[in-house]
């Protein structure tokens, strides 16, 4: 119930709910229902779908960039949410908020926006020429989401 949690290069699914506590998890494939009510979540690996749930914690998802058909959804309702994609990366974006802001690295469009009590915005971030490669829904009622790009891995010195 209150603990940190680890998952590291599993193979399959992967489910871990906790009350309290970081979730860190690390999948070699699958998919991913990570929740806690008070802890962070921070999601790396392989994976093909990620729901990722926290009531004030930050959520952090390193895209994985040899994908080319991730879900994600990510809720905190006053955590931060912080994507990190690969220069290759492209992706469709619905984001809610009452309170907060987007902040990105990456070029963004939004084609669709209402003036509700939450916001919600519809759009893509990532350059034109890439494909799509994640589709993702976020809800973020007072924290940030940031969508900042990967620094390209060093070439190899021989």
């Amino acid at each position: 119930r209150n603990a940190q949690v680890a998952v590291r290069g599993y193979r399959g699914d992967v489910d871990v709910h906790t009350e309290s506590g970081e979730i860190q998890a690390r999948p070699d494939g699958g998919t991913c229902t990570l929740a806690t009510e008070t802890g962070a979540i921070r999601l790396e690996g392989i994976f093909r779908r990620a729901a990722l749930n926290t009531r004030s914690g930050a959520i952090e998802v390193t895209v994985p960039s040899d994908r080319h058909d991730v879900k994600l959804q990510a809720t905190s309702d006053s955590g931060s949410v912080l994507f990190d994609l690969s220069e290759s990366c492209r992706m469709h974006v619905s984001y809610t908020t009452e309170s907060g802001n987007l902040r990105t690295d990456f070029p963004v469009v939004w084609y669709n926006s209402t003036a509700e009590e939450d916001r919600v915005y519809q759009g893509m971030v990532g350059e034109n020429s890439s494909p799509i490669t994640v589709d993702a829904t976020v809800f973020c009622r007072a924290g940030e989401f940031e969508v900042r790009r990967l620094a390209a891995a060093a070439p190899a010195r021989s």
